[in-house]
């Protein structure tokens, strides 16, 4: 069973050890790390957030 590591610790496996299918996978790899480095803001998500802290609060202030 073949595996590529990656400089960030992480490793993935790979159906062959060919340096078409090493590419492939390295390729792969760098799109997520791009995905998950873009970091921008949603403002659904604020929103999400903001609602869950609402509720939390109301439930803090019924305890009282």
């Amino acid at each position: 069973m073949p595996y590529i590591n990656f400089p960030d610790g992480t490793s993935k496996y790979i159906e062959n050890k060919e340096s078409t299918t090493i590419e492939k996978a390295k390729a792969e790899h760098a799109a997520g790390l791009e995905i998950l480095k873009k970091g921008e803001a949603s403002v659904l998500g604020d929103v999400g957030r903001q609602s869950v802290r609402g509720l939390q609060k109301i439930g803090e202030g019924a305890c009282y």
